[in-house]
């Protein structure tokens, strides 16, 4: 039976436990099933297909059927809640929640995805190692940074990119990255990636101030558009990121990491009063 604390979505932990039991047992359905937690077959296959959410009264039922433990009883209310949350700020409390609840083996991964996206100076080390020869000097890593970072910081950091893969220790003893991405479909992903974004906006605005216009460039734009305009400027923006990162793969001497922000937000409602 999979174990409840090693999913971040009630309904693919239903789903996974309803394909094992059906492999085990010839007469498990869809309706047997849903006999059993009184809710009709067609309800729960929308369920376990992400196309519906448990109501809290059936979800206890589902606790009660599925014999969970104290600690995966609360789990599973949390998940609850959390897959139905929509606003950030529950999100980022639930997630958080849940993560101190999984058990260690689970939890490493997660929480280093999270951990990652939560401070900017995380992606410009794992690209400064592209270039940088560091061995083991902290407080140069930490001085190499704009703006710098403290040493704890830097050796907070380094251990984390290890802990995820992003970044390995050679024969010679040199840092480097290995290509690696985070990815994740999971809900909480949204929030840590708004969490990032914050900061990294942040950034460029301490940017103007902080560096010379020579080493920077920053522009703006105020336009009136369409719904069809604005996804033509979408398109734009994702072929741009797709020109950028080309530059930057046939570049071969990087010397220096830099953020590219692409902002587009509305300043008004959408369709104003006439």
């Amino acid at each position: 039976m999979p174990d409840l604390l090693n999913y971040l979505d009630y309904r693919k932990y239903l789903s996974d436990y309803f394909f094992e039991q059906k492999k085990l047992h010839s007469y498990f359905s869809y309706r047997y099933l849903g006999d059993k937690v009184h809710i009709p077959a067609g309800n729960l296959v929308k369920i376990l297909q992400y196309e519906r959410h448990l109501s809290a009264k059936a979800a206890d039922r589902f606790i009660n059927y599925l014999k969970l433990d104290q600690k995966r009883k609360r789990y599973f209310g949390l998940l609850l809640a959390f897959n139905k949350a929509k606003k950030d700020a529950d999100i980022k409390k639930h997630f958080e929640t849940l993560i101190g609840m999984q058990e260690l083996k689970t939890v490493q991964l997660k929480g280093a995805q999270y951990k990652f996206y939560q401070k900017w100076y995380h992606t410009a080390i794992a690209g400064l190692l592209y270039f940088f020869d560091f061995k083991g000097n902290y407080t140069l890593l930490a001085s190499q940074l704009s703006p710098p970072i403290s040493e704890h910081q830097a050796r907070e950091s380094l251990s984390l990119l290890c802990n995820l893969g992003i970044v390995t220790k050679d024969k010679n003893g040199r840092y480097r990255p290995e290509n690696e991405i985070i990815t994740t479909g999971e809900k909480w992903h949204d929030i840590a990636i708004q969490q990032f974004q914050e900061s990294v906006f942040l950034l460029a605005h301490e940017s103007l101030g902080r560096h010379p216009k020579e080493s920077r460039d920053m522009s703006t734009l105020t336009v009136t558009v369409s719904d069809a305009a604005l996804e033509e400027i979408r398109e734009l923006g994702r072929e741009y990121r797709k020109n950028v990162l080309e530059v930057v793969k046939a570049c071969d001497n990087p010397d220096r990491v830099m953020q590219v922000n692409l902002q587009l937000f509305p300043l008004t409602q959408t369709g104003g009063a006439i």
